[in-house]
This record gives C-alpha cells, sequence and structure tokens, in this order.
C-alpha cells in the first residue's frame, strides 16, 4: 500500500508494510462469516429463542462481542461453529441399535410338537 507520494507506509512497530497478509496465527475468522442469533434463526426457520437455548446449553457455539462483561451479551456465532453443530446434529452420526436376542436359559424345555 503507498501514500499519495508513492511511499509505502508501514504498520508501527513492525518491519512490514500495511498491505502484507495477516499472520496465520490469527485464527479470527473474516467479519462477513459471523452471524448474529437472528439471522441464524431466520437461516434455520426457528425462533431466536430456539438458537439462544441452543447457545445457552453449549450445543451452538457463540462468542459474545458485548464491549464489557457486564453489558448484555452480543452473540456472533461462526460458520465453523454452525457445521459443527450441524455435524452434531446430524442423522448419519446416529448409530444404529442392533436388536438385543433374548437368551434362553438352562432347564427351560422346549416342547417339539412336530417331527
Amino acid at each position: 500500500m503507498t501514500d499519495r507520494a508513492s511511499n509505502p507506509i508501514t504498520v508501527p512497530g513492525t518491519d512490514q508494510g500495511a498491505g502484507c497478509e495477516p499472520s496465520s496465527a490469527s485464527k479470527v475468522p473474516p467479519p462477513h462469516s459471523w452471524f448474529t442469533p437472528r439471522e441464524v434463526a431466520k437461516q434455520r426457520r426457528v425462533r431466536v429463542e430456539k438458537v439462544m437455548t441452543w447457545i445457552r446449553s453449549g450445543e451452538l457455539e457463540a462468542v459474545n462481542h458485548a464491549s464489557s462483561t457486564l453489558a448484555a451479551p452480543r452473540w456472533k456465532i461462526s460458520v465453523e461453529s454452525l457445521a459443527r453443530f450441524d455435524g452434531a446434529r446430524s442423522s448419519r452420526l446416529l448409530v444404529s441399535v442392533s436388536s438385543r436376542r433374548t437368551r434362553r436359559g438352562k432347564g427351560i424345555e422346549v416342547k417339539e410338537f412336530f417331527r
């Protein structure tokens, strides 16, 4: 990135220019990949209260973006959290329960009527 005089602009405290890529250590998704509970509810066609229940129960991971922990929470949900939520609730993860066979106890006689 350059200013009007075509001189490169550097970020204070670093040797890198402002146009450099963010470090790979930064795990924060881009702003467009965060959703509010209202947006998630609209996508899923459920009530906002249902999304808030998922957040409170821990089923759906959300981050509080409020300016203070004393303020009302401003939840944001990442795309990755939604993907994990969908994966956890997917029907393909359900293990089919095999029918349990009952064993005949010893000492029970079976009468054979036809031979």
